[in-house]
């Protein structure tokens, strides 16, 4: 310094500065700044120098004096502007921005920046305006197109966003961030494989890049591919141990894949990486829950609640977890706060599904939720697709027509271990191929053995995991379907919104549970003759001929008094204008029951070895209403010494139940629980009962026909809704409808009835497996040639339609 002027100091530093050697260019600016304090030069550059080093405050003390000392120099205030925006001053940052360029108009850099900072502010239009006032001046900043690209994709102006994005890789080949940004922009427009292809491209340019990685595994996830989709984030999650994002998408893809521990771990890492995560939380709930541990789930569910107390998510899934473990009431005012809080139908549905498991809730109640919900979420989808343009013809067949046979369409996401697949095994293993083409539109992450019957039952398989309801909407109508029907109603994994947009002139609901959907868009719902409560049900009159039942009164509030209210009586008979769709009663039976695979053999009479009766209820644990369960006291008490064996999953709920049997004067050892069991296992638990206990009000399907199938009577109680006749149509399909109650009385007496006639009881064992495979509920071929004969009447009703 002593041997240069400040001239060639100065210079000297800057060399300094541009090389990265901040120290010796600091040194160098403090020893002009001792011989001139004003010199604006140096003040600017030392203030740099600070910023470049995380001084924020510092630089801008600096870089003020600078500007005070010579306010003329357009830089200084570009400067200026730079450093405020670091710390967040962005109006003061704008006002910097404003005076470089009133001193120096045509600069694109002071451009560029003030257009940043108005982005940051969200400020997006003024910011796009800028942006390409600075490419007039300028073109050839790739920096710019970027920044305008990331404004544009903010305003959801994605073409124009991924033109500006490929215009800044043309000018820099090797520009990674824009690569990846560019991959993001083309996955809002739903391009997944051209946004992927930009993912990895970005990733051969900078390998070690986490956050590239992770939007790879988000874009592998919209495009269906799980293995890789984990992948992604695992790598990501390598290059960054601590990346709570990455561990918590990964948590999700891994419970998808039914690997619900490895997901578990996966959200620890997530809450470990960052304690504050109220998604995290909700999601290692959900996996909680999956693997039968309630009581931690509602914990988890509670933490993401404190973090976030409008969370509607995990409001909704803590209703899950609560009704889990039969604490109904709670569980509704979840799923209501839920949907509060979200315009989410799944939510709201939730709601709907659990009005059918408290009694308190009637007919007409439940078909006015469902109503509204209709309105609210499907009603505005309506002839959103235009008319139909499928061949009319009402004998389709495979050589009768241009377009030959009728095309169905099955939607669901239940084509694997479920009740589902299991009923609609034998439907799929028998339809006629010659007269109807089988579409199957599956919601799978993965699949079992029983997706593989279903699929060689198939005509035609589609995964639709990947597809929004619009997407699937649209496949079906591409697909010419005739007839769809749902097998999901609003129930987890519903597609009531692809439905609401009526992609097929026919649509139907069947068999996810015996109710309504509400919505407009749905001709059709399966019942039987047993199913909805009719006259002939209440004044011993013969079954009404199957077929169309009438349902042109719809909403009709009808001259019955409130069942929510009023105890059953023998004249009560509300109408079928309770569903939003008509009625098609199949001849003889709502299911058709499979025979399970390696299915034990049916054991000796429990009872007879033991010295005492075991009732038993297999269902979900969420269907113990508290008035099933003080049924089942009842009945123990009616029978003394008798035994009681539910099914639920370990926890507090175990606890409740042990304390109201106490509570209402009955031994606790009475009772015991079954945990949830591979289904071979489940089955074996049938040799410990004697007598079924279908639960009240949502009665049992696939438990029931299981129980006789292992040779257990089941005692049902009919009430007014079809979910709570499940029993008579089962047993009534066995001519057992002696074993199905009318009220609580009823229920108690035939209960203890059979408790007290082992040898009865002996004979059922014996004889019931084989009374099932001669009933209507094991005759696959004639239930097929039933349903088939049901969507040739619908399909006429349509064509007939047209007609002048």
């Amino acid at each position: 310094m002593a041997t240069m002027s400040i001239e060639q100091a100065l210079r000297v530093a800057a060399g300094h500065y541009d090389a990265g050697r901040l120290l010796e260019a600091e040194s160098i600016y403090r020893q002009i700044l001792a011989q001139q304090p004003q010199n604006a030069e140096a003040l600017r550059m030392l203030g740099l120098v600070a910023f470049r080093v995380g001084r924020g405050k510092d630089a801008l003390e600096l870089v003020g004096k600078a500007v005070a000392v010579d306010p003329s120099a357009a830089d200084y205030h570009s400067n200026l502007g730079v450093i405020l925006a670091s710390l967040k001053r962005f109006d003061e940052s704008i006002a910097a921005f404003s005076e470089a360029l009133r001193l120096a108009p045509n600069d694109p850099q002071a451009t560029t920046n003030l257009a940043n900072v108005l982005q940051e502010k969200g400020e997006f239009d003024e910011a796009i305006a800028l942006y390409r006032e600075a490419l007039r001046n300028r073109s050839d900043i790739p920096q710019t197109h970027y920044n305008l690209a990331k404004a544009l994709q903010e305003k959801r102006m994605l073409d124009e966003a991924i033109g500006e994005y490929r215009a800044a890789i043309s000018l820099n080949p090797r520009y990674a961030e824009a690569f990846n940004s560019l991959g993001t922009a083309l996955k809002q427009k739903g391009q997944l494989f051209e946004a992927i292809a930009a993912y990895q491209q970005a990733l051969t340019l900078r390998s070690n890049a986490p956050e590239v990685y992770y939007n790879l595994g988000k874009a592998m996830r919209a495009a269906g591919n799980a293995d890789q989709e984990i992948a992604a984030y695992q790598q990501a999650i390598a290059q960054c141990p601590q990346y709570p994002d990455a561990y918590n998408n990964l948590g999700n893809a891994l419970e998808e894949q039914g690997r619900a521990d490895e997901a578990i771990a996966a959200f620890r890492s997530a809450l470990s990486a960052r304690s504050d995560f109220p998604e995290a939380y909700n999601n290692l709930g959900n996996a909680l829950l999956q693997t039968g541990k309630p009581d931690e789930a509602i914990e988890c569910y509670r933490k993401a609640l404190s973090l976030r107390p409008d969370y509607a998510e995990a409001h909704n899934n803590l209703g899950n977890a609560l009704k889990e473990t039969a604490r109904l009431e709670e569980a509704l005012s979840s799923y209501r706060r839920g949907a509060e809080l979200s315009f989410e139908p799944r939510m709201a549905g939730n709601v709907l599904c659990l009005m059918h498991y408290l009694p308190r809730f009637g007919p007409r109640e439940i078909f006015e939720a469902h109503a509204e919900w209709n309105h609210k979420y499907a009603r505005p989808l309506a002839g959103s697709m235009g008319p139909h343009a499928n061949d009319r013809s009402r004998e389709r067949t495979s050589a009768s027509s241009v377009e030959p046979r009728l095309r169905i369409g099955y939607v669901s996401p239940d084509f694997r271990e479920h009740p589902v697949g299991r009923f609609m095994q034998p439907l799929m293993a028998n339809h006629d191929h010659e007269r109807f083409e089988i579409f199957c539109y599956a919601d799978l992450h993965f699949e079992d053995s029983i997706t593989a019957n279903l699929k060689r039952g198939a005509d035609v398989w589609r995964n639709a995991a990947a597809l929004s309801d619009e997407q699937l909407a649209r496949l079906v109508r591409d697909d010419r379907i005739d007839i769809l029907v749902d097998l999901t109603m609003h129930l987890q994994g519903s597609r009531l919104l692809a439905f609401a947009r009526k992609p097929a002139p026919v649509q139907v609901t069947y068999l996810a549970y015996c109710s309504t959907t509400g919505l407009d868009a749905i001709d059709y719902r399966f019942s039987d003759p047993y199913l909805d409560q009719g006259k002939f049900d209440w004044e011993g009159e013969a079954p009404a001929e199957p077929g169309l039942a009438d349902a042109e009164r719809r909403g009709s509030a009808g001259a019955s008094p409130s069942p929510a209210t009023t105890p059953l009586a023998s004249s009560w008979r509300p109408d079928e204008s309770y569903y939003s769709e008509k009625t098609f009663r199949l001849p003889r039976t709502y299911w058709c029951y499979p025979e399970p695979a390696n299915s034990p053999e049916v054991g000796p009479l429990p009872g007879r070895q033991n010295g005492y009766v075991t009732f038993g209820c297999m269902n979900n644990y969420s269907k113990v209403s508290p008035e099933a369960f003080d049924l089942w006291l009842r009945v123990l008490r009616a029978v003394p010494d008798s035994r009681l064996v539910l099914h639920s999953h370990p926890g507090s709920h175990r606890q409740l139940a042990w304390d109201r049997m106490k509570s209402a004067g009955l031994d606790p050892q009475r009772l015991q629980f079954e945990s949830f069991a591979p289904l071979g296992k489940y089955l074996q638990t049938y040799h410990k009962i004697d007598v079924a206990l279908d639960p009240y009000p949502y009665g049992g399907g696939t438990t029931s026909c299981d129980a006789l199938w292992m040779g257990v009577p089941l005692v049902s109680r009919r009430g007014p809704t079809a979910v709570s006749r499940g029993g008579l149509s089962i047993l009534s399909n066995l001519g057992l409808g002696e074993l199905v109650a009318d009220d609580g009385d009823a229920y108690v007496r035939i209960a203890s009835g059979l408790a007290g006639d082992l040898p009865r009881l002996e004979g059922l064992r014996a004889s019931l497996r084989q009374r099932l495979k001669n009933s209507p509920l094991m005759d696959a071929p004639q239930f097929a040639r039933d349903v088939e004969a049901a969507y040739r009447t619908m399909w006429g009703a349509w064509c007939d339609s047209a007609k002048p």
